[in-house]
């Protein structure tokens, strides 16, 4: 087994306006002693925050037995695998973290903060007869009359848990539903979550028709479920929590970033990424409005394990400023390199296998490309 640490660090905050006097501020670390399961995400800081204050929270998969965050020790773990929240003020000093699991695999999916503090999960802890289930400084003992696993959690900006949320059938009827690692409030704080259903299914009430790619919505002051929204996008496969990411807008419009892995994606009537190979991806930017209805998708371009598949994809968190929606991307150094006919060249590449990052803007009414600068390193 080995160690494996995590890291956060930050340029003060008061700086990020002026580049030229942006200055590294703290670094904190900790971990589990356990190692990464095969196909799921390491350890490692994958969500993070900040408050009105500029307060941090961050949140973290943990693997097992003895474990480190910050100044806290936990020498036995819940189960299999456990996450934990934290947070530390803007100048580094830490201030608590809260862990969540039972004896089974548990997962953290997606973490946002609002400007309050408040801090709003989707993940997977199970609730049934195995053991009890841990969540921050809640615990739900061993049950057999309920059998759950998908939740959403509130904590305030002090780490207390606020509601815990866990609508739909018990987990032991065999629900089909995947759930991406990404979350996100509307504009009026209710905390959404992107679901992959692979059925028709019935929530609390609310009905889902049939496979396909779902908002769900839980209320932000007592994490009732008040809505499944399904976008017109169509998926053979399930997305993987890995490579499909999302953002709304002030408006409540969603915009998602997806990488499919030869298999067809049908996006607003149009089919995406038909080639019959898992060892080539397309990616794509796209944008539904708040009742899930299609307004626009770019096919940016993939990768694939060829001499004529030269990578090109964009990937992570839809950044929306203004009248654009960002994205960071990767694309491979060669001959003729370009993004959308912007060139790329990094000379700092001493080999076509070498890929360039970039920062990719697109207008976020119409989807068009804008521009793109490219970030040179070897």
């Amino acid at each position: 087994m080995k160690r494996v640490l995590i890291f956060i660090a930050f340029c003060a905050m008061g700086l990020l306006s002026t580049a030229q006097n942006q200055q590294f501020q703290w670094v904190a670390g900790g971990g589990s002693w356990g190692s990464g399961v095969s196909n799921e995400p390491d350890e490692g800081v994958f969500w993070l925050g900040t408050d009105a204050a500029g307060n941090v929270y961050g949140a973290s998969n943990l693997y097992n037995g003895f474990t480190v965050i910050d100044t806290v020790t936990r020498n036995n773990s819940f189960g299999w695998r456990d996450f934990a929240v934290f947070s530390y003020r803007c100048d580094g000093s830490f201030r608590w973290v809260r862990f969540f699991g039972n004896i089974v695999n548990d997962q953290i999916y997606g973490m946002h903060v609002d400007l309050a503090g408040n801090v709003y999960i989707a993940g997977n802890v199970g609730v049934y007869h195995g053991g009890p289930a841990h969540f921050g400084d809640s615990i739900i003992p061993a049950t057999s009359t309920i059998s759950k696993g998908f939740c959403a959690i509130m904590l305030d900006s002090t780490g207390s848990t606020q509601w815990i949320s866990m609508p739909g059938p018990d987990i032991m009827l065999g629900l089909p539903i995947f759930m991406p690692h990404q979350s996100e409030t509307d504009n009026q704080g209710n905390l959404c979550v992107l679901v992959s259903f692979e059925g028709p299914h019935t929530w609390n009430g609310f009905h889902v028709p049939e496979k396909g790619i779902y908002v769900v919505k839980f209320r932000k002051t007592d994490g009732e479920l008040i809505g499944i929204t399904k976008l017109e996008m169509e998926n053979q496969f399930p997305l993987s929590f890995r490579s499909t990411f999302f953002s709304i807008d002030q408006d409540n419009n969603y915009y998602l970033t997806i990488s499919v892995p030869g298999h067809p994606l049908i996006i607003g009537g149009d089919t995406i990424a038909s080639i019959p190979s898992q060892l080539y991806s397309t990616s794509v930017i796209c944008k539904f409005s708040d009742s899930g209805q299609y307004i626009w998708h770019k096919e940016v371009g993939g990768f694939g394990l060829s001499t004529t598949h030269h990578e090109k994809i964009i990937g992570g968190k839809p950044l929306i400023i203004g009248d654009y929606v960002y994205s960071c991307g990767n694309i491979q150094q060669h001959p003729g390199a370009n993004f959308f006919g912007v060139p790329i060249v990094n000379n700092y590449a001493i080999s076509t296998a070498v890929n360039t990052a970039l920062i990719a803007r697109f207008n976020r009414f119409t989807g068009a490309f804008v521009s793109a600068n490219n970030l040179q390193s070897n």
